[in-house]
């Protein structure tokens, strides 16, 4: 079983906001139930990735594969995206570079898609 709690920023250098109540309540959950709490280290927001809840993602690649958040590459941040959110498939949108601080989130642009499909 996987329980993702999904911040901008993880870490005990994180003292306070949301990200710092978001990580005890993963810890704590976590240690319940007997799961690991792992960091993927990608910096991400809400809105930047979705699923359909079958196994494929869609992103905006403007805002995830961008050197100001993520060193790694498509290929490496794909897979980070893929292994955290236990997905098989992930579709790539442009996004809009510098349309604002976040690149254009999805929650400003949804897609409604048939199981899987693009």
């Amino acid at each position: 079983m996987k329980l993702a709690f999904i911040v901008q920023r993880y870490g005990t250098e994180i003292l306070g906001g949301s990200e710092y109540h978001c990580r005890l309540i993963a810890e704590r959950v976590a240690q319940r139930l007997g799961l690991p709490v792992f960091n993927t280290g990608l910096a991400g927001e809400a809105g930047w990735v979705e699923t359909d809840g079958h196994g494929t993602l869609i992103a905006h690649e403007s805002s995830f594969v961008n050197p100001n958040r993520n060193k790694g590459g498509k290929a490496e941040v794909e897979r980070l995206l893929l292994d955290t959110m236990g997905a098989q498939k992930i579709i790539w949108a442009p996004g809009i570079k510098g349309a604002d601080i976040t690149d254009y989130t999805l929650t400003r642009w949804r897609a409604s898609s048939s199981r899987g499909k693009s």
